[in-house]
């Protein structure tokens, strides 16, 4: 969240800078950077946020076949959960063990429901688990 909206504090930081990196005993699973300073980039660009106000990522890793999970199919089966008004999303596979989520939307609620239900439907129909509540 790139601020209280409310408060009409839209993109009012300095940088938010992160980096996630996941290896398995074959090699580099995944590896995400980024580096966001409004002052220096337009995040209004395309390609960039585009005028949405918040935007976030989720990322699935491990080994899906043992889950019986095949990434791609999962991918086009349920990316119909990322189509919320407001949004934009887009789920894809990882070159091996895993998948990612990325979403941008004008409200933090719509992404974090549509994360919640694509976590809902793996644990349910994938993994055979019950819902059960993420904790902060």
């Amino acid at each position: 969240m790139p601020g209280r909206l409310a408060r009409g504090e839209h993109l009012r930081f300095r940088r938010y800078s992160n980096r996630i990196v996941v290896r398995d005993a074959a090699g580099l699973v995944l590896y995400d950077a980024a580096d966001i300073q409004p002052a220096r980039d337009d995040l209004n660009a395309i390609g960039r946020l585009e005028g949405y106000p918040c935007w976030g990522s989720a990322y699935i890793v491990g080994d899906l076949k043992a889950w019986n999970i095949d990434a791609l199919k999962f991918c086009q089966t349920h990316r119909s959960l990322l189509e919320r008004s407001g949004a934009v999303g887009g789920l894809s596979s990882l070159y091996r063990a895993g998948m990612c989520v990325r979403m941008l939307s004008q409200r933090l609620e719509t992404i974090y429901a549509a994360f919640l239900e694509l976590r809902a439907v793996l644990r349910a129909q994938y993994m055979g688990l019950p819902d059960a509540p993420l904790r902060k």
